[in-house]
């Protein structure tokens, strides 16, 4: 018996955005991938992060910590990398919150991969 073509593995940079005096990211696709980052920008307002995900893209829920991503991300540091949990890729989309409104727009870059 064979052994079937690989899979083709890649990795989708992408940014979001959070509105300025807002505190959630635009949404984001996660079903047709695996796994994932989250770049803060050079200037971000707080330092607490939380991940949502939603099956609709209308309700949006935390999504659980795990042994890869903590969930809310406490202590941020603006320019610094920050893992997705793995739940995150269970829905169709995500979104992250800020627990501080933002002073102006702020992009986040995020790599994920299939």
């Amino acid at each position: 018996m064979g052994v079937g073509a690989p899979i083709e593995r890649g990795i989708r940079q992408t940014t979001v955005t959070i509105a300025a005096s807002g505190t959630n990211s635009s949404s984001f696709e996660v079903s047709l991938f695996a796994w994932g980052v989250f770049q803060l920008p050079s200037a971000i307002s707080g330092t607490e992060f939380t991940v949502e995900f939603s099956i609709d893209g209308s309700t949006f829920y935390t999504v659980p910590p795990d042994s890869i991503g903590a969930n809310p991300i406490t202590g941020a540091v603006a320019s610094r990398t920050y893992l997705l949990p793995l739940a995150t890729f269970a829905a169709r989309y995500a979104r992250i919150v800020a627990t501080t409104s933002q002073a102006a727009a702020r992009t986040i870059t995020l790599f994920l991969k299939t």
